[in-house]
């Protein structure tokens, strides 16, 4: 953040303004504190919360100012700001799901957005991140972003507007001091060492932890549930949530169950769940130990053997980019093809899939013949419209312009009827 802060005021100092974009509201809120702390210059935040009122206020206001300012904003400020004066935009924490918008259409990445912003207005972009997406990576390694290191590194000056190259800062990440411990859960199982869904290993770990004063922490991607689970079986522990703790007397560190990302059907499970990860052990070297005494740091999993979790135990990053990239290169998978997903919804199952191989089958005759599905997406079980998924594969040599528009009239011409066909460019 170090970094950003220092290119945040020359900017400000030019008299430009600063365009800030964060993925969630929460984050947002914390950084607008943060930055009308110790900024001089007036700071203003623009999310989906406010009401059209004061979202125009808002606009106009910032539009008005003689001076520069800095905006905190969501993926939507890319839309509504006009951009005209601002002097440079960054994009934190770039790797996060988040800034894609699926619903309600438009649909479009903010971090792609960003980049076309930049370009279109001759503004610098820093694309911000402790574990950057493949594509930022993938873009670096060829020379298309400038990279520096966000922690120690000699601070570049902010581009000049006639040859901008987007700057990633991958933040320093390093956890080689903090051991990973791994309970393997189906061995548990054998062993009998399970209580619903948690190893008695791990409850003795968080007991030990109570028993000398000292937190728990338990990351998960189904916290509500296990909340509740947990306290039934550890009475004594007091369950609050995250931004609540104190995050300076922790005893132990839990990372539960994340097969359940690692499972999903889609090629990015690997790259989401290693970046969830790494994120949460970047986040535990900022912390002030007690007595400097590293907590115990836990990872419960029915597959202790898998690759992904090989390359976080030798904390060797690169190694796990170069391996992804020669995958998604191997099976056809961004960034190396232009991906366009079709889904299909219906409130029938049944007439979900017939639209969507009928569609499939038609979509070969017109040239377009790089198409995986259709396949049901991961969705919730009370879900009211079933989706059914056709990926199409363009490549990226050549103008794909013509093949864009003849999926564009098929998909017109198509009768689904009481169904929904939505076209999304590049589902990251």
């Amino acid at each position: 953040m170090e970094h950003c802060l220092l290119h945040i005021r020359k900017t400000l100092s030019s008299g430009k303004n600063v365009l800030f974009l964060t993925p969630e509201i929460g984050l947002g809120n914390q950084l607008f504190r943060q930055f009308k702390e110790s900024l001089p210059r007036s700071v203003y935040l623009l999310h989906s919360r406010l009401t059209p009122a004061q979202r125009v206020k808002l606009i106009q206001t910032v539009a008005e100012q003689k001076e520069a300012v800095l905006v905190v904003g969501m993926r939507s400020a890319l839309l509504l700001l006009d951009l005209h004066k601002f002097g440079l935009i960054i994009v934190d924490d770039e790797h996060d799901f988040s800034y894609k918008q699926v619903d309600p259409a438009p649909r479009f990445h903010a971090r792609d957005v960003a980049l076309f912003a930049g370009k279109h207005y001759h503004i610098p972009v820093i694309l911000n991140s402790s574990c950057p997406s493949l594509e930022s990576e993938y873009n670096a390694r060829m020379g298309k972003y400038h990279t520096i290191s966000g922690e120690g590194a000699e601070q570049p000056q902010v581009y000049d507007a006639k040859s901008i190259t987007p700057e990633l800062v991958s933040r320093d990440s390093s956890y080689s001091y903090l051991s990973i411990e791994f309970i393997d859960t189906l061995r548990c199982k054998k062993k009998k060492q399970m209580i619903g869904n948690f190893s008695t290993l791990l409850l003795q770990a968080f007991e030990q932890a109570i028993a000398h004063h000292r937190e728990a922490l338990l990351f998960s991607h189904r916290s509500a549930h296990l909340e509740e689970e947990l306290h039934s079986l550890l009475p004594a522990l007091r369950c609050v949530h995250s931004d609540e703790a104190t995050w300076k007397n922790i005893g132990v560190i839990a990372l539960f169950d994340p097969d359940r990302q690692l499972s999903r059907s889609d090629f990015r499970a690997h790259e989401r769940t290693y970046q969830w990860l790494m994120t949460l052990l970047g986040k535990m070297q900022t912390i002030p130990f007690h007595d400097n005494v590293a907590p115990r740091i836990i990872l419960q999993t029915e597959q202790p053997e898998h690759p992904l979790y090989c390359h976080l135990q030798s904390g060797n990053h690169d190694e796990f980019v170069l391996a992804q990239l020669r995958e998604r290169k191997e099976f056809q998978y961004p960034p190396f093809v232009r991906l366009i997903a079709l889904r299909f919804k219906h409130p029938h199952i049944e007439n979900a899939q017939q639209t969507a191989q009928r569609f499939k089958e038609e979509l070969s005759e017109t040239g377009i013949t790089s198409i995986t599905g259709p396949f049901a997406p991961y969705q919730p079980v009370d879900a009211k419209w079933h989706t059914q998924l056709l990926w199409l594969r363009l490549s990226r040599d050549q103008d794909n312009n013509a093949l864009k528009k003849r999926l564009y009239q098929q998909v017109s011409a198509c009768k689904f009827s009481r169904g929904s066909i939505q076209i999304d460019v590049d589902p990251f």
